[in-house]
């Protein structure tokens, strides 16, 4: 994954069902009655009829004196509707009353492939092809509207080359959805993706948006190329994660992300054997996985523009490994540990032994119990209650709440930690 999650989205949490701030509860709550119009000494005044409520519902004239006040009416998009009401069996279409629920529909991604140049199938593809996919895939598979998206939220994290610009407003063109969905993508390191669907829940769950698609590509095979290219120009990195802000560095030391991961290990106590023994463990679980069709579902074939599949399955597991095979690998991160980024000579391991001067840094990490070098793309379809109930779209899951939360930039990888 691309460096830097010292920030990330935090597993969810349970939120007030009821707004809690006055300005909240203005919104639901109804306004007190009208004041008693007092008559006119030579005519009766009618009441007046009671000012509309900000959500949206409605109030009745007022009643003669001396009988009850009429209830509130709320919108039909906070009134509970029963289960069997909707497509799918169990599962409630809305929650209390003041709540608007945020489903997710669809969930689809592209396989993923070896992310190198020349060795992924993926490697050749244009990033907004590999995201396009995606998006044309939702749309088959449930028959929206796409003039009914409402956003394309994206996460990419290297956005340069091919990958720049606003990736999830071309890849929608790309995709042939409606001229007028808008799009936009966002960075927030390793958890961009997530993002993009926190954010896209809650444009949902605030009763904005109705129809949104969250997701994110990363193409690593392209990234890896760029730099090769810079390189051979004689282009320096502009400094890693914060892009050459000498003072940011003083002040918070950022070094390489395979390195931290050292860090850390050497820090809580993970040795060598322990690392192998999960990742061994992780490639067994994900053979598993793959021979029961447990990701059949969710991928979509990657197809050129002539018809030609040009990949179906992961490339990335290795269900062969064992542990003798990566007992073997020489750890990756070694020699890098004593390679100064910039110009004043200052190494990765010093950046970050300037915050921890007393951690020997052992090297346990390396190809094969590190996190996968890939290219591929992956998007949510989400939909509101109202939304999903009136087109027959059947829920998947629904979100409840999203949280996210910063950690130390030194060791950059905790930030996802619960």
């Amino acid at each position: 994954p691309p460096p830097g999650c010292s920030t990330g989205p935090r597993s969810p949490i349970w939120l007030p069902a009821r707004p809690t701030s006055p300005h909240e509860r203005a919104r639901f709550d109804p306004p007190p009655p009208p004041a008693p119009v007092p008559p006119a000494p030579q005519a009766q005044v009618p009441p007046a009829p009671a000012p509309a409520p900000g959500a949206g519902g409605s109030w009745q004239t007022p009643p003669p004196a001396g009988q009850a006040q009429p209830a509130f009416q709320a919108p039909s998009q906070f009134q509970p509707v029963a289960a069997e009401a909707g497509p799918a069996p169990g599962i409630m279409y809305a929650d209390l009353t003041t709540r608007i629920i945020a489903f997710i529909i669809d969930a689809v991604r592209t396989p993923r492939g070896i992310g190198k140049p020349g060795k992924g199938a993926l490697a050749g593809m244009h990033p907004q092809h590999i995201a396009a996919t995606v998006l044309k895939a939702l749309q088959e598979r449930n028959g929206f509207n796409t003039a009914d998206v409402d956003d394309v939220i994206w996460g990419t994290s290297a956005q340069k080359g091919g990958q720049g610009g606003d990736l999830g407003r071309m890849a929608a063109l790309d995709a042939g959805f409606d001229i007028r969905v808008s799009g936009v993508t966002l960075d927030r390191f390793c958890g961009s993706g997530l993002t993009a669907t926190n954010l896209a829940a809650a444009q949902i769950m605030s009763g904005m948006e109705d129809l949104l698609i969250a997701g994110g590509t990363e193409m690593m095979s392209l990234i890896t190329a760029l730099g090769q290219q810079e390189m051979a120009a004689g282009l320096r990195s502009v400094g890693g994660i914060g892009s050459g802000n000498a003072r940011l560095q003083l002040r918070h030391p950022q070094s390489h992300q395979g390195l931290c991961a050292d860090a850390i290990a050497s820090m809580e106590g993970f040795d060598r054997a322990t690392l192998d023994a999960f990742a061994l463990e992780s490639q067994r679980r994900a053979a598993v996985a793959i021979r029961e069709g447990r990701f059949d579902r969710s991928i979509v074939s990657v197809i050129d523009d002539d018809g030609k599949v040009v990949l179906a399955t992961d490339e990335h597991p290795r269900p062969q490994t064992t542990a003798e095979e990566l007992a073997a690998l020489k750890p990756s991160f070694a020699q890098i540990a004593d390679m100064a980024p910039g110009g004043d000579g200052v190494t990765f391991r010093q950046l970050i032994n300037r915050r921890y001067p007393d951690l020997k840094i052992e090297h346990f990490h390396h190809a094969g119990n590190s996190s996968g070098v890939v290219d591929g793309a992956a998007a949510l379809l989400l939909a509101s209650a109202d939304y999903a109930r009136k087109h027959g779209l059947e829920p998947r899951a629904r979100v409840i709440a999203t949280a996210n939360m910063g950690d130390d930039p030194t060791l950059m990888l905790n930030g996802p930690v619960p």
